[in-house]
C-alpha cells in the first residue's frame, strides 16, 4: 500500500488528475512496481479505485466544510 500511495500522490497530486484512462494508468505503475508479489489485476483495480473514491470523499468532505463556513461566516457578519 506504502508503493501504491507513493505512485497516486506522483500521478495525482494534492487533488485528482483529469486525464483520461488515470485508473488504467495508475494500476499499470503500480502493478510495475510491485510484480514481485503476483497480486492479479482485479485486486490492484480495486485498490485504485478505492484509493481513488476515498480521495474524491476527502475532497467533497473540505469542499462542504469550507462552503459551509463561508456560509456561517456571511450569516453572522
Amino acid at each position: 500500500m506504502k508503493l501504491m500511495e507513493s505512485d497516486f500522490k506522483m500521478l495525482h497530486g494534492d487533488k485528482l488528475s483529469k486525464s483520461s484512462g488515470i485508473m488504467t494508468t495508475l494500476s499499470s505503475m503500480i502493478k510495475s512496481n510491485i510484480q514481485h508479489l503476483n497480486l492479479p489485476q482485479e485486486v490492484v483495480m480495486c485498490m485504485v479505485r478505492t484509493r481513488t473514491f476515498i480521495r474524491l470523499n476527502n475532497m467533497n468532505r473540505e469542499l462542504k466544510c469550507g462552503l459551509l463556513h463561508k456560509k456561517l461566516k456571511k450569516f453572522t457578519s
